[in-house]
């Protein structure tokens, strides 16, 4: 999928919700038949530029027709120090739980450090509770948007 500002979306072999319908994506594992995929989450930049945002919205299990939920379930944001980018911190969006309030919270719960002497290095810290791979995905996800802009530019 082409798109000016940079998205992609994360496949699982596995349903993330009972009944979810899979996608026209497959993937062939050595003589065994191709196994279809199930999308689990859509990964968007909200820019072109390195210290642009980058939203994860989750597949939307309540809706459960395929959509992703319109509010981004994470959000990261890059660290600069001096020009230089030194870490990510990527926070959960959580909605508050009282009905009169509209209102959410960022809480961290994952830092990515850039190692400064090889840039394809990073020290990752991921909080209990949040899942590893989706995480991993991300950071090679985002670090595919940064060059994009770089090799295609506007």
């Amino acid at each position: 999928r082409h798109t000016f500002i940079p998205s992609y979306v994360v496949y699982s072999p596995k349903p993330r919700y009972f009944g979810q319908g899979q996608s026209s994506h497959s993937v062939t594992r050595s003589n065994l038949a191709p196994e279809k995929l199930y999308p689990w989450a859509l990964v968007k930049k909200e820019g072109r530029k390195l210290g642009d945002s980058v939203t994860i919205h989750m597949i939307d299990d309540v809706a459960r027709d395929g959509s992703f939920f319109a509010n981004p379930t994470f959000q990261s944001t890059h660290q600069f120090t001096a020009g230089a980018l030194t870490h990510t911190i990527v926070f959960r969006i959580e909605e508050s739980t009282h009905s009169a309030s509209n209102s959410t919270a960022q809480r961290p719960c994952s830092l990515i450090i850039k190692e400064p002497y090889d840039f394809d290095a990073s020290d990752v810290t991921i909080s209990p509770g949040i899942d590893p791979l989706l995480i991993i995905c991300y950071i090679s996800i985002h670090s595919k948007m940064d060059i994009e802009p770089k090799l295609n530019p506007e």
